[in-house]
């Protein structure tokens, strides 16, 4: 499988034998700023080395977390629900990159705030924020 974000604000599952997209999931975005369709574009996406973590982080900071193999994840044509969702960096500061560490205990995000962010996956509570970022990381 292969997972993407796009500038609609859709995250799409592709199934690599077969070519089709398998799943297509759009976060419930709270943003005053979205699209027509009420959606804002994914600027990252990542999923832990464990398998067990999938984010995804939109243009406007918005970070948002599930447990691929959970129960929350789509049934019976249900949205897929996130396990967490937060604001990564303050109103207005664009997103940058959403990056899983190896050991999948960390989150890092970036952003035009010129910040670098660490979240705790267990808690995804804010652990350190790193100021004077100057550029990406990928």
């Amino acid at each position: 499988e292969i997972i993407s974000g796009d500038q609609n604000g859709s995250i799409k599952i592709f199934d690599l034998g077969s070519s089709k997209c398998i799943n297509d999931i759009v976060p419930d975005s709270h943003s005053s700023s979205t699209s027509s369709q009420g959606r804002v574009a994914i600027q990252s996406v990542d999923v832990s080395e464990d398998a067990r973590t999938l984010v995804a982080a939109n243009n406007h900071a918005e970070v948002f977390a599930w447990n691929p193999s959970d129960a929350t994840m789509k049934q019976d044509g249900e949205p897929f629900r996130p396990v967490a969702k937060f604001r990564a960096h303050q109103l207005g500061a664009y997103l940058l990159h959403a990056k899983i560490s190896p050991d999948c205990r960390h989150l890092v995000t970036t952003s035009s705030d010129k910040t670098a962010r660490l979240f705790d996956t267990t808690t995804w509570q804010l652990t350190q924020t790193l100021s004077q970022h100057k550029s990406g990381f990928g």
